[in-house]
């Protein structure tokens, strides 16, 4: 009985996060006119949400092992660092490279070597779903994935990996433990919404490492309930604060920048998943795959001079391709070829390095 009563304890410490979460978006209650309330989110309800969350998370999927195809290095010079940087909620027409008529990204917008990746589409609109999307490989006809992290080939090739969480996430809950456990170092970052400090320690720590290295990073900012200490835009609408909370991922990219300039790195910059702000009736997201405010997602590329002169034909593709029309797919190609490596596994016609 007593053993039993452990092995429940144990698998209910498991769901906390999500009860945690839970608990705090149907209590968070807003009074202002235009304001958005939790119990609006239209057509799934955070109960649903949570559902298919904690669904998503107790049936992980088997995958095949990626490594075991051939794989050679195709870069004279393996780079110093590539990261890939995982936002939330960040949707397309939010930003300021898309167009947008506020400046979400005073900083980002004003670096020379971006490459705005305008036409990028998850293929879901919560978290779990839309971030295994983008670390595992999955079939272009079914969108089912196959084949398990892009991780496992860079570790074939010796690349060292961390997983950076940052503040406002479900972090490795997210990723599960069948991603998770593949990271040998994870650093938890409780950085206060507005502060880059721990971003720029953290990397800073990374970079003195033998290269090469692989990061995951995965900010919460941009998640309900909406809050930074950044009030650039006020507080009236959730919009307001909405947008308030790119300016902090803003930052933090940006302290992430000026740690690499002097290095030979690339990052790639993903939102999981838009956000709906009353577009048919949505609120939030998690909603239908057809609510393209959710799907349309902030994507861009930052790369140093270092890592354009030891790969300027990569820059050159990246470049051409950036207007292209593509999914979350498209970054397990194209991330193994940004680190300077070809594997048999890859889609060619996913790879953004490649002339199409």
């Amino acid at each position: 009985m007593a053993l039993g009563a452990c092995v429940a304890m144990g698998i209910f410490s498991l769901f906390i996060p999500y009860l945690y979460n839970y608990v705090k978006c149907k209590s968070f209650q807003i009074s202002e006119r235009d304001s958005i309330t939790f119990e609006a989110l239209k057509p799934i309800s955070s109960t649903q949400s949570f559902c298919i969350a904690l669904y998503d998370f107790l049936t992980p999927m088997q995958l095949s092992e990626s490594a075991v195809y051939n794989s050679k290095q195709i870069s004279t010079e393996m780079p110093d660092i590539v990261l890939l940087y995982i936002g939330e909620a960040y949707r397309a027409d939010h930003s300021p490279l898309n167009g947008y008529k506020r400046n979400t990204m005073p900083s980002i917008s004003n670096e020379k070597n971006i490459i705005n990746l305008p036409n990028v589409h998850s293929r879901a609109t919560q978290t779990l779903s839309s971030i295994y999307s983008i670390l595992t490989l999955t079939s272009p006809e079914t969108g089912k994935a196959t084949h398990n992290s892009f991780l496992n080939i860079l570790k074939k090739h010796n690349y060292k990996n961390y997983l950076l969480v940052g503040a406002n996430t479900g972090g490795r809950w997210y990723l599960t433990p069948g991603i998770a456990q593949l990271f040998q170092n994870q650093i938890l970052l409780h950085s206060r919404p507005k502060s880059p400090e721990e971003y720029k320690s953290a990397i800073n720590s990374i970079v003195c490492e033998a290269s090469p290295v692989f990061v995951l990073i995965e900010d919460g900012a941009g998640h309900q309930p909406y809050h930074s200490e950044n009030y650039t835009f006020g507080v009236a609408t959730e919009i307001d604060k909405y947008d308030n909370c790119l300016i902090d991922v803003d930052s933090r990219v940006f302290a992430l920048i000026n740690e690499l300039r002097d290095k030979s790195a690339i990052l790639f910059f993903t939102s999981d998943h838009g956000e709906s702000f009353g577009e048919g009736g949505r609120y939030g997201h998690a909603g239908p795959i057809s609510a393209r405010e959710q799907t349309h997602v902030c994507s861009f590329i930052w790369y140093s001079d270092k890592y354009a002169e030891a790969n300027p034909e990569i820059i050159k593709n990246l470049k051409i391709n950036a207007d292209v029309f593509v999914s979350h797919d498209y970054i397990y190609h194209t991330i193994i070829s940004m680190s300077g490596i070809w594997s048999k596994i890859q889609i060619k016609n996913q790879d953004m390095t490649l002339a199409q």
